[in-house]
C-alpha cells in the first residue's frame, strides 16, 4: 500500500479514494470524509487520503475498468 501511495504521488495525484475498512486503512492515514459520496456504498467505508491541503468533496466515480464483471 505504501508503494502504491508513493507512486500516485510521483504521478502528481491529488489523493486516493478507496472503499475499505478504516481499521485497516487508517494505518495508511486514510480517513472518512462525509462530503465524499460513493453511491450505493455505506459512508463509513468510503475512505480518502489527500496529498495536499485541499479537502475533496462530491460524488466518487471510479474508472469503468473497475465496473467489469465476469
Amino acid at each position: 500500500m505504501r508503494e502504491a501511495i508513493e507512486r500516485m504521488k510521483t504521478l502528481n495525484g491529488q489523493g486516493c479514494v478507496l472503499v475499505g475498512d478504516k481499521a485497516f486503512y487508517g494505518r495508511f492515514e486514510f480517513q472518512n470524509n462525509p462530503k465524499l459520496i460513493y453511491e450505493g456504498i455505506p459512508q463509513e467505508f468510503v475512505l480518502l487520503l489527500n496529498f495536499g491541503l485541499r479537502m475533496s468533496k462530491g460524488v466518487v466515480i471510479f474508472h469503468k475498468a473497475f465496473l467489469v464483471t465476469a
